[in-house]
């Protein structure tokens, strides 16, 4: 290389490192520079002992902005892709289960008004499926047993109507509950009234 020529190489390198610091044993720090192209570049150097020999290495500062970018939308993406897979998982499972329990609690307020034959499916098997079962089996019974109750007491009304004894029902408190035809003549007043 002529003289001229390693003159002015050596005074670029010098210009494009006189803002770096050099400090022995120490790592330089990285400072934003222009190279020798004129492009922004992030740059440090270190000398290499018992030698006048310096190793220089920059990045243009555009290749690292975009790796910064990309760094931080993988950091995103592996962030709320996680965090989105369970908030769906979370709310379909929710959703799994309140679904069947409001159906139950919709089925047990029916029954208690005497809706035994309120029609209601669970088909998530398992404990929602045994439950659901169980309401139908006691909607099933409480409506058997309401119908013979039933059946009991038309059985003894027409009993108690058609005896020519006079009968009259009272509870604890002495209260009348019902009195048949008979009563009413025996006491000469109407039913309602005794």
């Amino acid at each position: 290389i002529g003289t001229n020529v390693r003159q002015q190489l050596d005074s670029d390198i010098k210009s494009a490192l006189n803002p770096l610091v050099i400090t022995e044993n120490i790592t330089p720090i990285p400072k934003q520079n222009n190279n020798l192209d004129n492009i922004s570049v992030l740059s440090t150097f270190l000398t290499v002992p018992r030698t006048k020999w310096v190793v220089l290495a920059e990045e243009p500062q555009s290749e690292i902005s975009q790796d910064i970018v990309r760094i931080q939308q993988q950091a995103i993406s592996l962030f709320l892709l996680p965090f989105l897979a369970v908030f769906i998982l979370s709310y379909f499972f929710s959703g799994s289960l309140t679904h069947p329990i409001k159906q139950l609690v919709r089925a047990a307020v029916e029954i208690g008004k005497g809706n035994f034959d309120f029609p209601f499916s669970i088909r998530t098997g398992g404990e929602m499926k045994q439950l659901a079962d169980s309401y139908h089996s006691m909607a099933y019974q409480l409506k058997t047993d309401r119908n013979s109750l039933i059946a009991e007491k038309n059985t003894l009304s027409t009993v108690l109507e058609t005896t020519a004894d006079g009968v009259i029902g009272l509870n604890e408190q002495f209260v009348v509950l019902f009195a048949n035809k008979a009563a009413s003549l025996i006491v000469n007043k109407k039913s309602e009234e005794i």
